[in-house]
């Protein structure tokens, strides 16, 4: 039987695999960390675990289930093992029991468990060594540490199992026992929960289907059954926008009401438990946290406090707080299970390490207290906070440093929450370029994720923000203003929308012009040249490209000339006016050779591969290949993974006109799998049609 079984309310939910990875953990090893963040289900998950076991027929004599919350040493544990031992299994023990010295008694214990098939779960384990040097007075003296430590090393190889569960790895124990991190529900099972949760509120069927969807705010829940235990409740009086809104702000009248409810109230107080045993620094530093949502990384906590010109600004807690003691606050955290360091992000360890999952409840439960701890400095942290994710978007962004887009997609979705609330700060203070910065993360992570209409809302909400009922931009926000149009622009442009992009960038050329800003004048002739190009009326785009070329060449915009350069190439070559597009391709090469940042490298490699193009044309096959090498070369360098497929494609090409059916076969194949990876059809049917022609060549 089953001592101090725990149930929830709601029945309990899924785990499959977490259930199998136990199963399969106690086959290797004696004892077993299950840990987690607080309300992840780590004691139900324990409870069902011994359940199923022995209703699937385990031939364990005994299970016992108990609680390290109030314990401070071996000894009463030994006892309660002893009392239960005899009532369950009718142990036979000395008589003189109580008489026995404690090493006596905990010696006994130690043997007889390794005789007997069982499984105690020992709860809440995370107070036996506490949280921090700061809280060591929660803590159990040394000597019974290294008692405890000792007995379960006695207990390794055993018939009695251990399953002990803890908010944090427990790593003072030394390599004893495997680990198992418990996260949150996946979406269905989340969903299943909150279906009893609702239930459990009384809300009827029909009721039920009426509901809005709220996939959204169960996802901003991570799959916390706490936390949906908690919030989904409110959706008898709430739409579920409204809660999420109110939960990613941690601001306004419907968050307040929310903070205020007694099961939230509850689910604080577990939070902070051993948040305020902390001495008043390491308190107030890990207040900050309230700031952050979804993960927090030592890197922009490092970067926040840098930013700050005048180091007296900052509250005295959070000055010359550098990478090893963040490092130091969010071990702490993670320790009270505030956070988790089990983030999915890729790229070197040394990034990952950097990151830390919030609990989905923290920033709601520490919000309220970084206002009531920084009450003069409140602006000041959020403008920190906006400028280093500002940094970060442009770092990841479209036109930002040069990131593996794998790596890139990784940072930028686990800092998608973080980025959406620097946003709606830099909104609501009015930082026009801070946003600028930020949408250019949020552009690149929309883009390639696929999510083009949230990408298209999202520039709709703030063109319209920053635009007059003239449709011109508000003081204090013409960049930001350009940015956002010519993105809408673009974005008509690559769904075919010709007209709605013709009249953007007219709309943006005419304001350029009233300006007579050459710069921008010769940009938004360049684009509306693409829109001609689209139509097939080349000759205007000719017109229109030579005009932006003019005005580039006038305000020394080396950029824009070689962009302006490289499409006349087009234009003259598909005319065949093959010398005069080999003349505008060797222009545009000598402005963006050995420039050093991303878009004039963008511009060489598809220049090049032009001029590789170019040259097959002429049938000079061997400045082609050479062509076409140093464009691969860049196109890697600069992660442009469509253009490395295009660039293969071609080589292949050459080498199957030189014969070398192997070197051929061998280009389009590494086409072929870069074209898979990005889902590209045409490209992949393209790859396979050269590959099916270079199988009947070598028949």
């Amino acid at each position: 039987s089953l001592h101090n079984p725990v149930v929830s309310d709601f029945g309990f939910i899924g785990r499959d695999s977490a259930t199998l990875q136990l199963e399969r953990s106690f086959q290797q090893e004696t004892i077993v960390l299950l840990s987690g963040m607080v309300g992840c289900g780590k004691t139900a998950m324990a409870a069902s675990f011994a359940r199923w076991q022995l209703e699937t027929g385990a031939d364990w004599e005994f299970v016992l289930s108990f609680s390290f919350e109030h314990l401070h040493s071996l000894a009463p544990i030994c006892d309660r093992i002893e009392h239960e031992l005899r009532d369950v299994v009718g142990a036979d023990w000395p008589d003189d029991w109580q008489g026995l010295q404690s090493s006596e008694r905990v010696q006994a214990i130690g043997t007889r468990l390794k005789q007997i098939r069982g499984l105690i779960i020992w709860d809440h384990f995370e107070g036996v060594a506490g949280l921090h040097a700061a809280a060591a007075s929660a803590a159990w003296a040394p000597d019974s540490q290294e008692a405890l430590r000792d007995f379960l090393l006695h207990l390794r190889g055993g018939q009695t199992k251990i399953l002990i569960v803890s908010r944090r790895d427990e790593r003072w124990l030394g390599d004893i026992y495997l680990r198992i991190e418990l996260e949150g529900l996946d979406l269905v099972e989340s969903q299943q929960l909150a279906l009893n949760v609702l239930q459990d509120e009384q809300i009827s069927a029909e009721d039920m289907r009426e509901l809005q969807p709220y996939n959204d705010l169960l996802a901003n829940l991570c799959g916390n059954p706490l936390a949906i235990q908690v919030i989904l409740p409110n959706l008898k009086q709430r739409a579920p926008e409204a809660l999420l809104q109110a939960l990613q702000s941690c601001n306004g009248s419907v968050f307040d009401e929310i903070v205020q409810q007694e099961l939230v109230q509850a689910v604080s107080a577990s939070l902070l438990d051993s948040f305020f045993v902390l001495d008043d620094t390491l308190r107030k530093q890990l207040c900050i946290l309230g700031l952050f949502r979804g993960v927090v990384s030592v890197g922009l906590l490092v970067t926040m406090f840098k930013i700050a010109k005048d180091p007296s600004h900052q509250p005295p807690a959070l000055r010359d707080v550098d990478q090893d003691d963040w490092r130091v606050v969010l071990k702490v955290a993670a320790s009270a299970g505030l956070v988790s360091s089990n983030v999915t992000i890729e790229g070197p360890e040394s990034l990952r390490s950097h990151y830390y999952t919030l609990h989905p409840a923290l920033s709601w439960i520490l919000s309220p207290l970084w206002r009531e701890t920084f009450p003069k400095h409140l602006e000041v942290l959020e403008f920190l906070y906006v400028v280093a994710y500002g940094g970060y978007a442009v770092g990841f962004g479209m036109d930002g440093l040069l990131v593996e887009t794998q790596a890139a997609i990784s940072v930028l979705s686990a800092e998608e929450d973080n980025m959406h609330h620097a946003l709606r700060l830099a909104h609501q203070y009015g930082w026009w370029g801070h946003l600028g910065h930020l949408i250019q993360g949020l552009d690149r992570l929309l883009t390639l994720q696929g999510r083009l209409v949230e990408r298209e809302q999202l520039f709709n909400r703030i063109a319209e923000d920053i635009t007059d009922a003239n449709n011109q931009p508000l003081p204090g926000r013409l960049t930001l203003w350009h940015v956002v149009l010519g993105r809408l622009a673009q974005f008509a442009l690559d769904r075919g929308n010709l007209d709605t992009a013709e009249h953007i960038y007219k709309q943006l050329l005419s304001y350029a012009e009233q300006q007579d800003d050459h710069r921008r004048q010769s940009a938004m002739l360049h684009q509306l040249g693409l829109v001609a190009r689209a139509r097939y009326q080349f000759d205007q785009a000719e017109r229109l490209y030579l005009r932006s070329l003019e005005l580039s060449e006038r305000c020394d915009d080396a950029l824009g000339q070689a962009k302006s350069l490289h499409q006349l190439g087009i234009i003259t070559q598909n005319a065949r006016r093959l010398e005069e597009a080999n003349q505008y391709y060797l222009r545009s090469l000598q402005i963006t050779q050995n420039r050093d940042y991303k878009e004039m490298q963008d511009v060489e490699a598809v220049t090049l591969y032009q001029l590789g193009m170019l040259r097959s044309d002429q049938k000079r096959f061997d400045e082609a290949e050479s062509y076409l090498n140093q464009s691969l070369i860049i196109t890697k360098r600069v992660f442009d993974t469509p253009g490395e497929a295009a660039t293969l494609n071609q080589l292949g090409f050459i080498a199957a006109v030189h014969g070398y059916y192997s070197r051929a076969e061998e280009f389009y194949k590494q086409s072929l799998a870069i074209k898979l990876e990005l889902d590209d059809q045409d490209g992949i049917a393209l790859s396979l049609h050269h590959l099916g022609i270079i199988a009947q060549a070598q028949e």
